[in-house]
């Protein structure tokens, strides 16, 4: 294969993320302040914006937003795709809520990356900020639409990811202005801070940044890609999945036990095929796609389901955000969303159990934080299995090493539930020992104040077993 082959037609989507829980409080965010400053923002400073309230007790959803007129504008497609979602009772956690907020913000952006021999490329990225209320989580996306990429090229952008970390004072840096003023060059990671603080002047701060970033990337290129689409180019292939710039000297073995694992692949449509790796998504199109494959797809729904207008409007959508077509870029969101959250409660437990900071935690502190880490888990599940459960759990349960996360993470929450129960049993043991010799101090006499009291202590004691099992018995 030549080097650098040129690919046509294709989309590139960078998302960050980040938490806007207040580090003092974790979960005693000030969500209707928090709340208020993002809708203020946004009518203000977005060119267009929009957001769903769940309605539980109708099972429906409401939508309010300003969008332009014009009938291409970025944001319609994600309304069309999550409108789509909601019709299947996807992105529902069964109660009344404001589910998520998108807009885009009025800012001209230009990015100019270095792609080696003194080469660079200028790009004028779309940008979309996201707000799930529900969790506090915001998102940042920088979609990409290229003409014309060279295949190196888009695996060296996308390597930068990795490589643009402060702990390496020579990694490449990125030129980036704003409004037409440029800035101090930056590591990849940082443009998220330097844009939200942009567009919200310190009015609402992000918290905990997920650090790992998700790239979608989207191929439609009707000559390599294609080759690529059907299994001729699989070292190129390994290297767009992993950003692997050294793909050409790999072994073939090991690519092809990589990319045949049914797990990391996606491919029941004919039209397409989409591959998954911890930290990327990546879509392969057809030749045919996307005239004859969505006309003979909507052909076989057009009896049954003529009428039914979510179901009409996603299947012949062609998006220019990557991935976001079939409804793949929403879902490798919410993998990045849950990898936050999850990032988040490790922090915390880490600061109370591991810095010594803390000390000695009281048993309500301790019960305390049982809850809080559970209600966080238990949001995050709900939203990831109401959007990944279709047929994808499999495939995303590895993104970010969510599995080997959740497992750590019981491991965190059984040393809590061994410290609840040992202070439980030393409190009662106390407490039991304590009373008895009062009892029988003051009841020397009467025995009927002793048995009185004696009552009264059981009760207690038969509350607190049951307050610390509750928390004990919570799990996820």
């Amino acid at each position: 294969m030549l080097k650098n082959e040129k690919l046509e037609d294709v989309r590139i989507a960078f998302i960050f993320s980040a938490t806007l829980r207040d580090d003092n409080g974790w979960h005693e965010l000030k969500e209707r302040e928090s709340w208020d400053i993002w809708e203020k923002c946004i009518i203000e400073n977005g060119k267009d914006w929009y957001y769903w309230e769940v309605k539980e007790k109708i099972r429906g959803t409401k939508k309010k937003y300003r969008l332009s007129t014009s009938k291409d504008y970025i944001l319609d497609d994600y309304i069309l795709v999550e409108n789509f979602f909601l019709s299947k009772q996807l992105f529902h956690v069964g109660r009344d809520y404001t589910m998520i907020s998108r807009f885009t913000p009025s800012i001209d952006l230009e990015l100019i990356f270095p792609i080696g021999n003194g080469n660079t490329m200028k790009v004028e990225p779309t940008v979309i900020i996201s707000f799930y209320r529900e969790i506090g989580v915001v998102t940042l996306t920088l979609n990409i639409g290229c003409d014309e990429i060279g295949a190196d090229d888009l695996i060296y952008i996308k390597s930068l990811k990795w490589n643009s970390i402060k702990h390496y004072t020579k990694a490449p840096r990125i030129k980036v202005a704003i409004n037409g003023n440029d800035h101090k060059e930056q590591y990849f990671c940082d443009i998220f801070k330097l844009i939200w603080n942009e567009v919200f002047e310190d009015k609402l701060q992000i918290k905990t940044e997920s650090e790992s970033i998700l790239d979608l990337i989207e191929v439609r290129d009707k000559l390599i890609g294609e080759r690529i689409f059907r299994g001729k180019h699989n070292d190129l292939l390994f290297g767009l999945l992993v950003g692997d710039e050294g793909y050409t000297i790999n072994s073939a073995k090991m690519i092809t036990e990589r990319i045949s694992d049914p797990d990391i692949c996606m491919e029941y449509r004919k039209y397409f095929k989409y591959f998954f790796s911890p930290t990327t998504i990546l879509g392969l199109f057809s030749k045919d796609y996307p005239v004859h494959s969505k006309e003979e797809f909507a052909k076989i729904y057009a009896e049954r389901y003529e009428n039914f207008e979510p179901l009409c409007e996603y299947i012949n959508l062609v998006s220019d955000i990557a991935n976001l077509s079939d409804g793949l870029a929403l879902v490798g969101e919410v993998t990045l969303v849950r990898y936050t959250v999850l990032k988040e409660i490790d922090l915390k437990i880490r600061a109370k159990f591991e810095y010594g900071k803390t000390g000695f935690l009281s048993f309500f502190n301790l019960l305390k934080l049982k809850k809080e880490i559970m209600t966080r888990m238990v949001n995050i599940e709900l939203l990831t299995k109401d959007i990944l459960w279709i047929n994808l759990l499999s495939t995303t349960d590895e993104m970010f090493g969510y599995n080997s996360i959740k497992k750590n993470m019981q491991e965190r929450l059984g040393y809590i539930d061994s410290q609840i129960r040992d202070t439980s049993n030393f409190v009662m043991a106390g407490t039991m020992v304590v009373l008895t010799v009062a009892i029988a101090i003051m009841t020397i006499g009467d025995t009927s104040i002793g048995v009185w009291l004696w009552t009264w202590i059981i009760k207690i004691v038969d509350w607190f077993i049951q307050i610390t099992y509750k928390y004990l018995f919570l799990k996820f």
